[in-house]
């Protein structure tokens, strides 16, 4: 068993929740970009679990954050919940 492999397959798992029935285009790069926030999100707050004060911080600001772009750009979905 490979940490790595979890992580990746986690993530994969995680993004294809925002798969529709949408041109293949589109569909690519709202899976892209749902990877990438979530990548993010993950290794940021990885990064500050030892500052508890800190981590919980970069909680509430990627949960807004992503709250917002989600509304705003209508990306339809678990929307902005597995982000926070």
């Amino acid at each position: 068993m490979s940490l790595e492999y979890g992580l990746i397959a986690g993530l994969g798992g995680l993004t294809y929740l925002y798969v529709f029935n949408i041109p293949y285009a589109f569909r690519a790069k709202k899976l892209f970009f749902s990877l990438i926030g979530l990548s993010i999100a993950v290794t940021l707050v990885t990064f500050f679990a030892p500052y508890p004060f800190v981590s919980s911080f970069l909680v509430a600001l990627i949960g807004s954050i992503s709250t917002f772009l989600f509304g705003a750009l209508r990306i339809t979905g678990p929307a902005a919940i597995f982000l926070y």
